[in-house]
């Protein structure tokens, strides 16, 4: 029982860690779009998309009910980077 408990805590640990690093990831793309710079979208992209497939690849595969959570936790990323992708012609 004790290693089970050890190893989620040590898998929140690598969870915030990765998060926090993709919030810095997002911030930096969101800044650079902000400038007008292409390169801003993409990195956004990285920043949204990571979360997710380091926890999928951290716990092994979630089964049926963690991969629609997964699917879940992804729409509002997904719209938004659409939305973004829709106006990438301003820019540069």
């Amino acid at each position: 029982m004790g290693s089970a408990i050890d190893a989620l805590i040590k898998y929140g640990q690598i969870d915030y860690i990765i998060n926090a690093v993709c919030v810095i990831i997002c911030l930096i793309g969101v800044l650079m779009m902000w400038k007008l710079k292409k390169t801003g979208f993409y990195i956004y992209v990285v920043g949204e998309i990571a979360p997710a497939i380091f926890s999928f690849a951290l716990l092994g595969g979630f089964g049926a009910l963690g991969t629609m959570a997964m699917i879940a936790g992804l729409i509002f990323p997904i719209a938004f980077i659409i939305m973004y992708a829709l106006n990438l012609k301003h820019l540069k």
